[in-house]
């Protein structure tokens, strides 16, 4: 079984006990949606990028309805543009292609959706059987390499980075779990030599992303103020205006 990456990056982000996929913010999660795309259309050999563009090696499909639907719109572009560029671009698209991946990974039998959310068929965080045998489930792959010096393989160091990246460990680990595991996450991530510059963007998108969003809470935060400032004074001189204006004879 071949889970894509975009698939296991949202199953990082998926309680442990089944429910909603929200322990990593949404900006966090637009972005990671969008980096796990072109993270996995490099570990396929489908595009290749440097410090300035991303452009297409191979434009045979992939099989996958969202990686494929990425991939045409790479190979279309008439000019090459930056990791940047595209992550901006598929960030517009990123909810409804995660809500393409978490359907395929309820079609595949590992998760199935009920009233309360989304929960794990195997009723733990595991993959199904097969008979080429059983894939670890990614969140205990991940913190398994946090504990070991193994070698990560290409896909689970692309996920290291982009989880990394995308802030998805302050939600796995304690603050002191995760301040002793650091050198590791950051060793592992080095390994991600296809997604390097990718991740390198998304975590620069994702900062962006944090600050327009702090902007726009304290744009709203300002405009509360001043509305809730001109209540309380109407209010406080209410009794006056409703004499001056409003006296009954």
């Amino acid at each position: 079984m071949y889970i894509s990456l975009l698939e296991e990056f949202l199953l990082l982000t998926l309680e442990d006990e089944g429910g909603q996929f929200d322990t990593v913010p949404e900006i966090f999660l637009t972005c990671g949606v969008a980096g796990a795309i072109l993270m996995d259309l490099s570990l396929r050999g489908r595009i290749d990028s440097d410090l300035t563009s991303v452009w297409v090696v191979d434009s045979t499909p992939t099989g996958d309805a969202v990686l494929d639907r990425v991939l045409s719109h790479v190979a279309a572009e008439p000019n090459r543009l930056s990791a940047a560029a595209w992550l901006r671009k598929l960030s517009l698209t990123a909810p409804d292609d995660r809500q393409v991946a978490i359907g395929r990974l309820c079609e595949r039998g590992i998760l199935h959706q009920n009233e309360d959310g989304f929960m794990w068929v195997m009723k733990a965080r595991r993959y199904p059987v097969l008979q080429s045998g059983e894939l670890v489930e990614v969140k205990n792959r991940l913190l398994n390499l946090l504990i070991t010096t193994d070698i990560p393989t290409p896909h689970d160091s692309a996920l290291m980075s982009l989880a990394a990246s995308c802030r998805v460990f302050q939600r796995l680990l304690t603050a002191s779990a995760l301040k002793e595991a650091q050198p590791r996450i950051d060793q592992v991530a080095r390994f991600d030599l296809i997604g390097g510059r990718i991740t390198v963007e998304a975590r620069q998108f994702t900062n962006e992303l944090k600050q327009t969003e702090r902007r726009a809470i304290l744009a709203g935060m300002a405009g509360n103020i001043v509305e809730w400032y001109d209540f309380s004074i109407y209010g406080y001189f209410s009794l006056v205006l409703g004499s001056l204006f409003f006296s009954v004879p």
